[in-house]
């Protein structure tokens, strides 16, 4: 009956030799003392295993410790002698972190002396010694033999490498263990740090698929070599079990993603992308089933993709080398080092490799170096782009200078501010019928008899005379955030969109200037003259006019020729600035600057008169003073003025020039008013445009 549980063998069967308890040696290596059975139906107890006949068992000499995949149970057993007169303490280890279930057990005469349970199926607090491999300590009473009896079942591979260690041993064994791991998961996790800090300064996204690429290979690596379950999830048996799948494929998944975006499979190589995204769209498949199926199912499936996707990876990026792109060489060479590291891994898992520390270490010397050399071809590749753009804004430095230099050249004859009203960078882009509309304030700024009076100057001097003059003038509109838009023989059209403040303060300081500037040509003029300034603020339309072959900006609307019609009405009563209603309405501070209503006009074709205040800022001290103690008897004449009481009028109009005999508005104003007669219209209260 027990010949359809275990595989009977047809050859002689050579018995294991008993281990003899040297108390000088630190380790044994149990493999030629061990034998071995297959329980393939997972139904034997240990009463059952004695009852079986000792040449069911076979020896190390018969079998590989490396049994691989197998749905049974494995049944492992040696015998040890003490012959010191002494008890002895030693440490059973079975190095394989992914042993689901370990019975273990102590015989001595054919009875059971003590069992024991270990492994992934039961939380990690459960064990005898904090250590990833399941270890058991035994006491070997003085001259006596134990035989002790291992029965171990997974759904991973099946490799047994079973040590005898001391105590003493065993702490050496886990101080090297934890430094040498250590060091190499220090490593990955400094890599992880350092990608993830490239991420954040350059803003590549190759890097963060390498960043979410290491990770988990970082976290499916410490899951294989029992870290995990150590460490980790030392109480979740679910995820200590199928973890293995979920992340390996979760790693292949990424790292096709990785090797489409740092190779630029996508724009070089339309059929290699293709097979990366085959292979990654099937592991994250896989993904999905390791939550479904058993572990076995998934598993088989996911070796062959574990050794396929890098060996794909490697013949990409050899054909990407080969093809002209410099920066795949070294992701040639982390690629060999992961496919053999892999593949020797992975006949390890199958059961094909015999154990030693090179091969038990093999994953994560592999993932190390493949992650050393692939940090490297990241930063290969970031030079590589660095160099390309240094290059490019070489390029684009010589075309920025060279529009640079025509949009200096332009500024010369259009506003850079003008340009950008417009939403255009330079003249180059300007076409015939760019517009744009506004609130914008405009000033008009005239010297009244300015061409007469420079008449007496030679041709040459009158165009220095008029430079000078421009040239003083347009620092203080750029300062005030406007712009020059038209020069008009000795008059300037001056164009203000940020706020009616900027015009009325530019006007201010021009006066200043203009004042000094007149009395700097005193003795070739004869006499100073007259400034007239006009502002209004309204919406306009700034644009191009003209036709292809001749164009120019200009600022088109009613606002225009108002802010006109305010300059001449300036000059008209003799002050320096004078402002419209809107334009006083429009100001944040209008209290800043003293201003007073001196008339207002009815301009042609519109409903709304239009108020006009004269800013008095820049008279003398004492004729400001004198217009602003008379300022309550003026404003009373304006009214009777308006009202058409021409007698109150006049009456109140020479009591402001005994205060202010200065006083020009209200000279005009009296003028006016003597030449009507009572009984007669005489001067219209209100200038109307003719």
């Amino acid at each position: 009956m027990l010949a359809g549980i275990f595989l009977m063998v047809p050859f002689e069967v050579t018995s294991a030799p008993l281990l003899v308890l040297d108390e000088s040696t630190q380790v044994y290596n149990l493999t030629p003392y061990l034998e071995i059975l297959e329980d393939r139906s997972a139904s034997l107890d240990i009463d059952s295993v004695l009852r079986i006949q000792d040449d069911s068992f076979r020896s190390t000499d018969d079998i590989s410790t490396n049994i691989g995949f197998t749905d049974g149970r494995i049944w492992t057993r040696f015998k040890i002698r003490n012959e010191s007169n002494e008890s002895i303490r030693r440490i059973v280890e079975l190095a394989n972190p992914r042993i689901q279930v370990v019975e273990f057990y102590i015989l001595q005469d054919g009875k059971v002396l003590d069992q024991r349970l270990a492994g992934t199926s039961l939380p990690f607090q459960q064990r005898e010694y904090e250590y990833r491999y399941p270890v058991f300590g035994i006491d070997f009473p003085p001259n006596t033999t134990q035989t002790i009896y291992l029965a171990t079942k997974t759904e991973t591979s099946h490799y047994l490498n079973i040590l005898l260690r001391t105590e003493k041993n065993l702490t050496n064994t886990l101080a090297r263990d934890y430094l040498l791991n250590g060091l190499l998961f220090g490593v990955l996790s400094f890599l992880l740090i350092f990608n993830f800090a490239l991420v954040r300064t350059t803003g590549d996204t190759v890097f963060l698929a390498q960043v979410f690429y290491l990770a988990t290979a970082l976290m499916y690596t410490l899951g294989m070599l029992g870290f995990g379950y150590q460490f980790l999830w030392p109480d979740n048996i679910w995820w200590a079990h199928h973890s293995g799948n979920i992340l390996g494929a979760m790693t292949i998944v990424l790292a096709c993603n990785f090797g489409q975006r740092f190779l630029g499979t996508k724009q070089s190589s339309a059929i290699s992308h293709l097979i990366l995204n085959a292979v990654a769209y099937l592991a994250a498949l896989y993904t999905l089933l390791a939550f479904i199926l058993d572990y076995r199912t998934t598993q088989r499936g996911l070796l062959l993709l574990g050794m396929f996707y890098p060996v794909l990876l490697l013949g990409v990026s050899l054909i990407e080398w080969k093809s002209g792109n410099p920066v795949a060489r070294f992701f040639v060479i982390a690629y060999s080092f992961l496919c053999v590291s892999l593949f020797a891994w992975v006949l390890r898992l199958a059961g094909q490799l015999p154990e030693s520390i090179f091969i038990s270490n093999i994953l994560v010397i592999g993932l190390v170096s493949e992650f050393v050399l692939l940090t490297i071809a990241m930063l290969d590749r970031l030079n590589e782009q660095k160099g390309r753009q240094i290059q490019a804004v070489k390029e684009r430095l010589d075309t920025s200078n060279a529009v640079l230099n025509v949009t200096n050249f332009s500024e010369r004859f259009v506003p850079s501010r003008a340009l950008q009203l417009l939403g255009i960078r330079n003249l180059g882009e300007a076409n015939l019928g760019d517009q744009v509309e506004e609130r914008m304030s405009i000033l008009f700024v005239n010297i009244q008899g300015l061409v007469s009076k420079i008449s007496v100057f030679e041709n040459e001097q009158k165009l220095d005379f008029l430079n000078q003059y421009f040239k003083l003038v347009n620092p203080i509109v750029n300062e005030h955030n406007g712009f020059i838009c038209r020069y008009i023989g000795d008059s300037m059209q001056c164009v203000f969109a940020r706020s009616a403040d900027d015009a009325v303060m530019a006007a201010s300081n021009m006066l200043n200037e203009l004042q000094l500037f007149a009395m700097g040509y005193a003795d070739l003029l004869e006499n100073t003259f007259q400034i007239d300034m006009g502002i209004h603020t309204g919406h306009m339309r700034l644009g191009i006019v003209g036709e292809p072959s001749r164009m120019e900006m200009q600022v088109l609307g009613d606002g225009v020729n108002l802010a006109a019609r305010v300059q001449s009405v300036a000059h008209q009563y003799g002050v320096q600035l004078l402002i419209s209603g809107e334009t006083r309405r429009a100001m944040a501070r209008p209290d800043d600057f003293p201003m007073r209503l001196i008339d207002v006009m009815q301009p042609r074709g519109r409903i709304e008169s239009v108020a006009m205040y004269e800013v008095f800022c820049k008279d003398s001290m004492s004729l400001r003073e004198k217009k602003l103690a008379s300022l309550p008897v003026f404003e009373m004449a304006v009214m009777a003025k308006n009202d058409n009481r021409n007698e109150v009028a006049k009456k109140l109009f020479e009591e402001v020039l005994s205060i202010c005999p200065e006083d020009a508005v209200a000279g005009v104003y009296l003028k006016r008013l003597k030449e009507t007669h009572d009984s007669s219209v005489g001067t219209p209260s209100v200038v109307s445009e003719t």
